[in-house]
């Protein structure tokens, strides 16, 4: 057959078109991926984002960690489901948010039922080791459950050096493939790096570390001077470059073993640190930005050889699906986190079918007692926070005020109400019953009250739902009555029901101190005088008087009284007690008191 020249022409013409064509999508397309590559997932406690350099943090305190974002997947926006260590764990081992999974005190167990990030690897053929820092996550609690050797570095130390031996001497004698959870520690509070760390991080107008005494972790800001704050922050500052020492040491044992592009590097932390931004330090507290957003970096050389910025929020829930899939392991279970790998690759991650938020948006949940049952959900521009124990609602504007400062809540019309709507979906979003609170202030403030009930009736519950300072209760036999004497340290909120629970309850309320109010606010009945007897019921009780919020945050003594509406709080799986040794460690931490 003959064919022209003008043929031969347009032939030649479609074939560069389509060489060009597969060209461009093999430079799109993802790298080959390897098949069952070791995964080493290094946790950095307390780690906050904005403090390292790939952040855009000024202190040199990250210069190797910056190093594998410049050539990995950076995640500018990476939300931690709780703002204190064992309940993150295990929701970014689990992929389910802390009501699902229960795992909300010091005391409780991981469910059987519940099929852990390791359990699923080791299956799977994966070797499964972690070099864990901290109480309640090892042993009986089973928040590592499925993982075939756990370091004896899990002594609840904060040694790096020691930690990073550990993890090498188990990656060198472990087969392949293997995943590895290496927790450091030395960015926890108390903060006490090497002095040639803090050399490390100085800047030329930082003050000299002329301040020695420890900073105690639930001491609020009154009175605080600010080079005693900088001075702890560029303590942590030198903390972060101490276990930056070590992921060098980590990465130059992949590469020297000939491993490094066989191994998934993935950089995060479980929680993160308040410098008293909202009047407080340490974690625990609350679900604003400085406790939840975290770091998170994906380094796989072979998937990802350059450098990625990836804009959307994500979560550490996201871990399990994202390992999973880099695995190439099965996992029937229900998960609420997405794929990363299909952000990276595509744009775009859904959540599987059920998932109990939209894939924009993110839950946290605050469950300790310092700060019980508040929650945060938040898009890339907006946060609401909903905390419980008080009823207090705020609503941020994220892109505006990036620092949490003026609550917009009321202001933000259909917006708030769905965000509001969607986190009440999740139970303990609201606690029915009385509360008393009471605020310290700057002063030594006391506080005694007693509440009263007509005859046949009774007091269910009476309880500290936000603990600090000294506390005594008495009840009486007929459960009538009961007597509280409370020296707040920061605030203590009592909670208490009765039965019938349209009961009429008579009040008495007195202070002691200097520069306490002497009116004590209840809900929406207005104001009464301390040592006054008064008479309230539930409705005339009901809703958070702003005096209270007032005082905390202006730190001014006073006593209000209020009544809440709405369903019970989350109730916590299985539970373990806590041995004396496991009790002091806790308190050496400021966890417990």
């Amino acid at each position: 057959m003959n064919v022209g020249p003008e043929f031969r022409m347009r032939s030649a013409g479609l074939l560069i078109s389509l060489v060009l064509f597969l060209a461009v999508l093999l430079s799109c397309a993802p790298e080959r991926e390897l098949e069952q590559p070791n995964v080493v997932l290094i946790v950095i406690d307390a780690l906050r984002a904005d403090h390292l350099g790939c952040y855009g943090y000024e202190r040199p305190t990250s210069p190797v960690i910056d190093g594998l974002a410049d050539t990995g997947v950076l995640f500018e926006t990476a939300i931690a489901p709780a703002p204190w260590t064992k309940t993150s764990f295990s929701s970014f081992l689990t992929s389910l948010y802390p009501f699902q999974h229960g795992v909300v005190k010091w005391e409780s167990i991981m469910p059987d039922s519940i099929a852990t990030l390791s359990e699923v690897l080791h299956d799977h053929g994966y070797n499964t080791i972690a070099v864990v820092n901290m109480l309640g996550i090892t042993g009986r609690f089973k928040v590592l459950e499925g993982t075939d050797q756990v370091s004896a570095a899990a002594k609840y130390k904060r040694d790096a050096g020691k930690a990073t031996d550990d993890a090498i001497e188990l990656m060198t004698d472990s087969p392949q493939p293997y995943f590895i959870i290496i927790h450091y520690f030395d960015t926890h509070w108390p903060y006490r790096p090497p002095m040639k760390y803090v050399d490390m991080v100085r800047n030329q107008s930082d003050p000299e570390p002329a301040v020695t005494e420890e900073i105690p972790a639930d001491r609020d800001d009154g009175g605080l001077p600010p080079h005693v704050r900088q001075r702890e922050v560029r303590m942590y500052d030198a903390c972060i470059r101490q276990v930056d020492d070590n992921v060098a040491r980590l990465v130059s044992f992949l590469e020297e073993t000939g491993s490094r592009d066989q191994t998934v590097l993935m950089i995060t932390s479980d929680h993160g640190e308040a410098f008293w931004e909202h009047g407080f330090g340490s974690h625990g507290r609350n679900v604003y930005d400085e406790e939840i957003r975290v770091p998170l970096i994906l380094n796989n050389p072979v998937r990802y050889p350059g450098a990625q910025t990836i804009e959307d929020q994500v979560s550490l829930i996201d871990l399990v699906p994202t390992i999973v899939d880099l695995a190439g392991a099965p996992d029937s279970q229900h998960r609420e986190g997405r794929n990363l790998n299909d952000l990276v690759d595509h744009g775009r991650a859904e959540r599987g079918e059920g998932g109990l938020l939209p894939s924009d948006l993110e839950l946290s949940e605050s469950t300790l007692r310092k700060a019980p049952d508040t929650k945060g959900i938040r898009s890339n521009d907006w946060k609401l926070i909903i905390e419980p124990a008080t009823s207090l609602v705020q609503l941020y504007n994220l892109r505006d005020d990036p620092l949490e400062t003026g609550n917009v809540w009321g202001k933000g019309g259909a917006l708030g109400d769905s965000l509001l709507g969607l986190l009440q979906r999740v139970p303990g979003s609201s606690v029915d019953g009385w509360r008393l609170g009471f605020v310290k202030g700057d002063t030594d403030a006391g506080f005694s009250a007693t509440a009263r009930l007509s005859a046949g009736q009774r007091f269910v519950t009476v309880e500290r739902l936000v603990s600090g300072g000294d506390f005594e209760l008495e009840i009486p036999a007929d459960s009538a009555s009961f007597h509280v004497e409370v020296s707040p340290k920061g605030q203590q909120i009592i909670l208490f029901t009765a039965e019938p629970e349209d009961a009429a309850i008579t009040f008495k309320i007195e202070v002691e101190g200097e520069g306490i109010s002497d009116l004590i606010s209840a809900g929406s009945a207005g104001t009464y005088s301390a040592g006054d007897m008064f008479t309230l019921t539930r409705d005339e009780a009901l809703g958070l008087p702003e005096a209270f919020d007032e005082e905390r945050r202006t730190k001014t003594a006073g006593a209000c009284l209020w009544w809440l509406p709405g369903r019970p709080t989350m109730e916590a799986g299985e539970t373990t007690r806590l041995s004396p040794e496991e009790r002091q460690r806790l308190k050496a931490l400021g966890y417990i008191q």
